[in-house]
This record gives structure tokens, sequence and C-alpha cells, in this order.
């Protein structure tokens, strides 16, 4: 049942991802965590791991309730979840 459960909730994560641009970076990284099968706090402890800063679910979810995550915490946590950033040229 968990598992089923798992699997729904990564199909609605990536429908919102795909579906809604518009999308805050706090609802587009939950979404890309819960695509990757893994939970906020497994993500601060990967964050712990590479970086050696004390990151906690507490300390993550803050950053992202309050909007202040830095772009090289972004970039971490897409190296993480086997993502990359990119920023594209919206001109050509």
């Amino acid at each position: 049942m968990l598992v089923f459960k798992l699997y729904l909730n990564k199909i609605y994560y990536f429908c919102q991802l795909v579906y809604n641009h518009g999308m805050k970076a706090r609802s587009q990284i939950k979404a890309l965590i819960a695509m990757r099968c893994t939970t906020i706090t497994g993500l601060a402890r990967m964050m712990k791991e590479k970086t050696g800063k004390p990151y906690t679910f507490k300390s993550l979810t803050g950053k992202l309730q309050r909007g202040s995550l830095s772009l090289d915490e972004a970039y971490i946590i897409a190296d993480l979840l086997d993502y990359k950033l990119e920023f594209v040229d919206k001109n050509g």
C-alpha cells in the first residue's frame, strides 16, 4: 500500500511540475524530491554530507517557506537529485 501511495504522489507532483509553469521553487523542489522517492529529511541529510553544513528538515523547510534558498543551494539540490539547472536565453 505504501509503495502505491508513493507512486501516486510521484505522478501527482510530476503533473504539477509539467502543467504549472508559475510554480514557486518550494513546490518545484518538493515535486522533484517526490519524483526521486526521497524526503526533505533525506535531502537535508544528503546536503549535510555533501557540504558539511548543518542542514536539517527544519532548516531546509524554513528556507523553502521563506523563499531564501540560495542559488548555490539550488545547484546542490539539483545535483543531489540528478538534475541540472541551466539558464536559457529567451531570445534565441
